[in-house]
């Protein structure tokens, strides 16, 4: 509890430096998606014209995989931002975090492509179960399951985004791998994965949610970097 003691003492002392970060990822993040809508009406328009509305589907594929490419990165620049607060109380500044985020958007994406298709995989037969016609009874064995299916894969994959930020040169692959390992021989981990879910979870409830995004969010995610710095030695072994 000692990291979280200090994650919480750093916020506290200096919280500028994470919201920055926050606040830059949610505003580039809208940027770009309505950049990239502006971009689709006028498409449309030429498609409508030349008859090729057909193409719509496509382009609307294109440039969701481009707003994710993007947002995976504008994502890594946010956790960067909150690393370089807890490390050395410095901020994240507007150049230091377009420049990460466009350097290290491809290597997010790849990540974020990759956990999402194993959730997916893995989730897929039992949420095809659950609009089957069954009893109410299977339906809540089946869901429980589900849950606690993907409460440990996520937990299994909660620091991957964060090995790539503390190990910057090592590729999406290694960092799954090393992550995998850590997160089983040092069960410790699970705690801050289990206070991001509750932080999360309460990003929907009226009131709280704006303390819980620009207040409960960083500390949480900085108490995750220094929890895993105590398992680096671990991490580092499989890198």
């Amino acid at each position: 509890m000692s990291e979280l003691s200090k994650a919480y003492g750093d916020f506290l002392h200096k919280p500028l430096p994470y919201v920055f970060s926050l606040i830059s990822f949610i505003f580039y993040t809208g940027i770009t998606l309505f950049a990239l809508l502006a971009v689709y009406m006028n498409a449309y328009i030429f498609l409508e014209k030349a008859n090729l509305t057909n193409l719509a589907l496509p382009i609307i594929g294109l440039l969701g995989i481009v707003q994710l490419y993007l947002t995976s990165g504008f994502y890594a620049a946010m956790l960067k931002g909150f690393y370089t607060a807890t490390k050395s109380r410095a901020r994240f500044d507007t150049e230091a975090f377009l420049t990460y985020a466009f350097n290290n958007a491809g290597k997010f994406f790849v990540a974020f492509i990759i956990v999402a298709l194993i959730n997916g995989i893995f989730a897929a037969p039992l949420s095809y179960v659950l609009t089957l016609n069954l009893s109410l009874a299977i339906k809540v064995v089946v869901g429980i399951t589900l849950a606690l299916l993907l409460f440990v894969i996520n937990y299994l994959f909660y620091y991957l985004a964060l090995t790539l930020i503390l190990f910057e040169k090592i590729n999406v692959f290694k960092a799954i791998k090393a992550t995998l390992i850590t997160s089983i021989k040092d069960i410790g981990l699970m705690l801050p994965y289990i206070l991001f879910i509750i932080t999360t979870l309460t990003l929907i409830l009226p009131l709280i949610d704006l303390i819980s995004l620009f207040v409960l969010y960083p500390i949480t995610v900085a108490y995750s970097f220094l929890r895993l710095q105590r398992a680096e030695r671990i991490l580092a072994r499989y890198l």
